[in-house]
Order: C-alpha cells, then sequence, then structure tokens
C-alpha cells in the first residue's frame, strides 16, 4: 500500500506517512479517518481480504452487485448496515452479526474468532445505490425494524461497542448458546420467523 493521502493514513492503528509504501495481508485494517481523530462513531476504514482471480463478465453485473451485498448469515440481499469481520473478512447485517455473537464468539461463515469488527461504510454506499436504481429488492420493512432493535437495544451496543475498538469479549458457553437459542425460538412472537432469520429470535418480541 501505498500512501498518497495528504491527511494520513493509519495501517492497524499506525501511522504510515506520506508516500511510504507498506506491505498489506488479509485481516489488515486501514483507516483514512480513525477513532483517534473523529470517535468510534464516525471511524472510516476497511479490512483487506484477499481478492479473487477471476474476472467476471459485465453482463449481468446487477445481479452479481446484488449477490456480493449479501449478508452471509440470513443471506438476504441488499446488505443492511455491512460490518466486516477480522481477521476473515466476511461481511454482515450488523444486527445479524450482534444477534449471533451473543451466542458465539466465531465467524458464522467461517468459523474463525472474530476478533474485531469494522462498520463497512462502502459496502453501505453501493447498497444504497443499488436500491435506487432497484427499489424492488428492498427487504422487508418488519425484517429491517429487527435487524434495527438487534443492533441498537442496550446490550447489543455495549457488544457492539467492544467488537469496533477490538476490546475482547468472552463467548457463552455451547450449553448456554443452545438454552438461549432454544428459550427464544419458544416465544410467541419468534414462531413465525422464517428459518433464516432465527438467530434474531430473541429480539422478536420487543421489535414487533
Amino acid at each position: 500500500m501505498l500512501d498518497k493521502s495528504s491527511n494520513g493514513t493509519w495501517l492497524n492503528d499506525q501511522l504510515v506517512g506520506k508516500d511510504r509504501c507498506l506491505p498489506i495481508e488479509p485481516g489488515d485494517r486501514i483507516f483514512v479517518l480513525p477513532a483517534a481523530r473523529v470517535g468510534q462513531a464516525e471511524v472510516v476504514g476497511f479490512a483487506v481480504v484477499a481478492a479473487g482471480d477471476d474476472q467476471r463478465p459485465r453482463a449481468g453485473l446487477g445481479r452479481q452487485l446484488a449477490a456480493d451485498l449479501r449478508c452471509r448469515l440470513c443471506t438476504e440481499k441488499p446488505i443492511h448496515r455491512c460490518v466486516t469481520t477480522v481477521p476473515c473478512g466476511h461481511i454482515f447485517d450488523t444486527g445479524c452479526l450482534i444477534a449471533w455473537r451473543h451466542r458465539s464468539n466465531r465467524c458464522p461463515e467461517c468459523g474463525l474468532v472474530v476478533l474485531q469488527v469494522v462498520r463497512n461504510r462502502g459496502v453501505d454506499n453501493m447498497a444504497e445505490t443499488f436500491l435506487q436504481n432497484h427499489p424492488e429488492a428492498a427487504r422487508a420493512a418488519s425484517t429491517l425494524k429487527l435487524l434495527e432493535y438487534a443492533e441498537r437495544c442496550p446490550d447489543s451496543q455495549s457488544l457492539l461497542s467492544r467488537l469496533t475498538t477490538g476490546v475482547p469479549t468472552p463467548a457463552r458457553t455451547v450449553a448456554q448458546a443452545v438454552e438461549e437459542a432454544a428459550q427464544a425460538n419458544a416465544e410467541p412472537a419468534a414462531v413465525g420467523l422464517p428459518r433464516h432469520l432465527k438467530h434474531l429470535a430473541r429480539f422478536a418480541a420487543e421489535a414487533a
């Protein structure tokens, strides 16, 4: 990575320096507006992921873009308030990932331990542009409401704050996670949830 910025670029929380070139690897974090300058809520950064070798054809780019903007947990698209997991670089709805993190500290896509999450505003911008051109692809209002509540409830906000700053957060035991999931799925408000949204069951009653 060659830093040509006028305001500075940070690699893994260290200032690179104008015109300096540093190697980057999957899992590295690059910030153009780090928390130390703008506060955690306004951070702008990226997580480095491995690029594929395939060159996609230009035909059907709308469908390809929609697939790329899919939450890797619930599989719905376009993604809503995207976060990227570190070090594996998978993308999720913030609400989905937080709901999952209440029961496990591993990435639901690949199983790696999630050390940190980064708000991915670049993907958010692409999702917004996609919806402007394809309003018919908007997700159900009830699903968005559930995702918003899953992200914004007090327990989730505390957990999200720790995850975005990389503070280690103990995971529940398997037995605890199984018991909590069973209780949540038994709630009347959760009974009607489709299978791919069952991880949000614990928030269904409050979000209704």
